[in-house]
């Protein structure tokens, strides 16, 4: 009976929970212009964060960006046969 209780009080916070985002989302409405909120924001960051490894998190570039580096990036980018894009697509 104890666990029951303690199920139904979990699920209930549940969703009471969503009912009361859902309503603040609701209530502030939809729109791609606003700025996210904070808990949005939050979210997004723990998501990206969690999304890289830990090993990499940290990864230094292992090319300088100098400007032969730099030039010839541009020249791989520009490469007319990357169709998709189109020549000077990324300049």
């Amino acid at each position: 009976m104890r666990k029951r209780t303690l199920l139904l009080s979990i699920t209930a916070a549940g969703v009471a929970g969503a009912a009361a985002l859902g309503w603040i989302t609701i209530r502030r409405g939809f729109s791609a212009r606003d700025n996210p909120s904070a808990m949005e924001a939050y979210v997004a960051k723990t998501a990206r964060k969690l999304s890289i490894p830990a090993s990499e998190r940290d990864a230094k570039n292992p090319f300088a960006p100098t400007p032969e580096v730099l030039s010839e990036a541009r020249a791989h980018f520009d490469d007319p046969s990357l169709a998709s894009l189109g020549p000077g697509a990324l300049s």
